[in-house]
């Protein structure tokens, strides 16, 4: 065998039990996808591996309180499974922001709406549990909003979801 060939092995091996790993979770890599699609949340640090799932998009969504003079509340409802074998040292905590068609991105608000059951920010989910819930956006009311993103722990590769 060549020496670039033997070189080549290990890479080949890492990506071909990444691929098993993320097929065994039902998952699919960081990357882009739809309403209905599942994305994995590698680990950030010592948090736990996640899946996340985007069931539902609401927009508009309405609230108790009205959102401020020219905004609009933007609800998207997730599923997230903690994919990990053993409990990790952190609870869930999932950073979830929404991009309009201008590339600004907006953070989640602390808003009951009529959508549903708002997703805790910060969560105990033990290995194998799932976590459904709302995540609630304060946007311009003329934003187009084209896509959610979720990061596992606030940091590292962001999931991102295509919507609107």
């Amino acid at each position: 065998m060549s020496s670039s060939r033997a070189a080549a092995l290990p890479a080949i091996t890492a990506l071909l039990l990444a691929a098993a790993c993320t097929a065994a979770s039902g998952a699919q890599a960081p990357g882009t996808a739809g309403v209905g699609s599942t994305l994995a949340l590698p680990a950030a640090g010592p948090a736990a591996p996640l899946s996340a799932t985007l069931l539902a998009v609401v927009d508009p969504d309405t609230a108790a309180a009205l959102p401020p003079a020219g905004d609009r509340y933007v609800s998207v409802e997730f599923r997230v499974t903690d994919e990990s074998r053993a409990a990790a040292p952190e609870n869930l905590y999932l950073a979830v922001t929404l991009v309009d068609a201008t590339g600004r991105t907006f953070p989640a608000v602390p808003v009951t709406t009529v959508a549903g059951p708002q997703l805790a920010a910060h969560a105990d989910i033990v290995p194998g549990a799932v976590a459904t819930g709302w995540v609630t956006f304060d946007i311009p009311t003329p934003d187009a909003v084209t896509a959610v993103q979720a990061r596992n722990g606030g940091t590292g590769a962001a999931a991102v979801w295509a919507i609107g």
